[in-house]
């Protein structure tokens, strides 16, 4: 047998072990997780992506953890009370307490291919650096009130104020407007995806949610806890009860809400998922 017919047998294997493997699907995904920070015992859990496992001590020892964030290299979170911005590996080792420092009681995070992004909540002002941590500028949108969650999307960067509305500014920090969607309530967090931006009200334990452009704001879930932080993927929408202790899931549409669907945290501050992953499919593949 030559090298190139042996290669090709190595394949016809390897693909009919991927296929067996999946059912006969033909499609490769990595395990997914579920994250959460707990500012009320200083750890980040994790629990697989159907919610089971999980793990309220995933990585402790933190400092006032007030969200998280994640991609597939890092796991990052702020650290309120120590004015920083932390980063370990995505298995959780080699925690750096003091990765971006100078913040002032840094809350929200949010993340695109560029920039990591984060609320100074007491100073009133959105932070930005780049991917690596480098050139972080502490002051690049300024003038804000009451900052909480942040999210970002291909268009703009979006912020929760807690005095009761969404605001919005271009990617590039230009022409902020802190009052983009009014009557919001006590939103503590923030989310979007391609067709909406949601949101959850302390005040009235609600999940809301309105159209990407910020019209038609509408009550989605009700019956929530103390709901603080919010995420979505391409299936479903998270948020934390920070007064019961839970996780909360409910499907992109508000149907179906668990408010228990993970429990056993303790005032869980940040929830964070990945959008499903675009599946490598097996197209087709040739013996020499």
């Amino acid at each position: 047998m030559n090298r190139t017919s042996q290669f090709g047998s190595w394949v016809v294997i390897a693909a009919a072990m991927l296929m067996c493997g999946l059912g006969g699907a033909g499609l490769l995904e990595a395990q997914q997780y579920v994250y959460w920070s707990d500012d009320g015992t200083d750890t980040i859990g994790r629990a697989n992506l159907d919610g089971s496992s999980p793990s309220q001590n995933w990585m402790t020892g933190l400092n006032s953890p007030d969200d998280v964030i994640f991609d597939d290299t890092y796991i990052y979170w702020p650290q309120f009370s120590g004015g920083a911005i932390a980063r370990a590996n995505i298995d959780g080792s080699a925690p750096d307490p003091s990765w971006i420092t100078g913040c002032t009681s840094p809350d929200g995070l949010a993340l695109d291919a560029n920039y990591i992004y984060w609320s100074n909540r007491t100073a009133n002002s959105i932070g930005r650096a780049n991917r690596d941590g480098s050139s972080p500028n502490q002051s690049w949108i300024t003038g804000l009130s009451g900052l909480d969650g942040l999210a970002v999307d291909g268009s703009y960067i979006y912020w929760s104020n807690d005095g009761g509305t969404i605001g919005r500014a271009n990617l590039d920090g230009s022409s902020p407007d802190p009052n983009w969607i009014t009557g919001a309530g006590a939103p503590y967090g923030v989310a979007v995806d391609g067709a909406h931006v949601y949101w959850p009200d302390y005040g009235s334990n609600t999940i809301a949610r309105a159209n990407i452009d910020g019209s038609a704001p509408l009550t989605l879930i009700s019956g929530c806890s103390g709901p603080y932080a919010i995420a979505v993927d391409d299936t479903y929408i998270y948020w934390t009860n920070y007064n019961s202790g839970t996780i909360g899931r409910a499907n992109l549409d508000g149907s179906s809400p668990d408010q228990v669907w993970i429990a056993g945290a303790t005032s869980p501050s940040g929830v964070a998922v990945e959008a499903s992953p675009v599946p490598v499919e097996l197209v087709s593949f040739t013996v020499d």
